[in-house]
């Protein structure tokens, strides 16, 4: 149960699993938060090619090595669930990264092909920032079950070693 020692050491090994993989998503959500912040920095066509700001291109390369590296067990997990014909938490953050990736992908694609302009909607922030807040969560959440865990396990020691049943016998009998 809860008060298992090797619970509470899986508990904690979760804890910091997650809490490494909440810094690893802030090192790629933060200079895209940056970048993002910046509207007019970063606008002139990437290696001469219209249509491709350094901005959208730098965002696209820090996106792609995030969902690589920090979204590696999300995909596992969700596309695990999937092969099960079920869904879990991990198959809807795969959904949300994976069609802001594909349609950024997209929009800069065309833009590049019609020669159009470097400024664009584009959503390369989605993915790393929702590892972030993803992450945070189920760290808080590890972190509360390990309270929680400790103060049951502490509550389960206060428990008596023996005791004595008392009855009563009924009158008459």
């Amino acid at each position: 149960p809860l008060a298992d020692p090797d619970s509470q050491s899986h508990l904690a090994s979760a804890k910091r699993k997650w809490w490494r993989t909440l810094i690893i998503a802030l090192l790629f959500t933060i200079p895209l938060m940056v970048i993002m912040f910046l509207p007019d920095a970063l606008q002139e066509p990437a290696f001469g090619i219209a249509g491709m700001s350094v901005r959208n291109l730098v965002s696209a390369v820090i996106d792609t090595a995030c969902l690589v590296v920090v979204g590696r067990p999300f995909y596992i997990s969700g596309l695990a669930a999937l092969k099960h014909k079920a869904a879990n938490m991990d198959t809807l953050i795969i959904l949300g990264t994976s069609c802001a990736y594909l349609f950024s992908i997209a929009a800069m694609g065309v833009a590049v092909s019609n020669g159009g302009p470097t400024r664009q909607m584009l959503f390369f922030d989605t993915g790393p920032m929702l590892f972030a807040f993803v992450s945070i969560g189920r760290f808080l959440e590890h972190k509360a079950k390990g309270k929680t865990s400790e103060a049951l396990s502490k509550l389960m020691q206060l428990q008596p070693p023996e005791a004595v049943l008392v009855t009563e016998m009924a009158e008459g009998g």
